[in-house]
């Protein structure tokens, strides 16, 4: 299983003045998960950007300038990194 997955932009980013229109993303770590804990006060946003951060290696500068539709990407993949909870059971069949 590889944990390097690829990303194409919809809207490539600026770098050092060289187009970026596919990004890296790591699956993430303990270690990652810990570093979003140290932010977890200043909301889900803050968390998904820190994460971002972690996991691509790009900057906090270069990825503010990261079109929006984008980081909504990038987050959907972070996301299915983790186990989704199952619905309680009912009992009924």
């Amino acid at each position: 299983m590889s944990t390097n997955h690829k990303l194409k932009l919809d809207h490539p980013l600026q770098v050092d003045g060289k187009a970026m229109a596919e990004i890296t993303i790591r699956r993430p770590k303990v270690k990652d998960i810990r570093a979003i804990d140290k932010v977890k006060d200043e909301g889900d946003l803050q968390q998904g950007i820190t994460m971002a951060v972690l996991l691509t290696g790009l900057s906090p500068d270069v990825l503010d300038e990261m079109d929006a539709g984008d980081f909504a990407r990038v987050s959907e993949l972070v996301g299915s990194f983790f186990p989704r909870s199952k619905a309680p059971e009912t009992g009924v069949q």
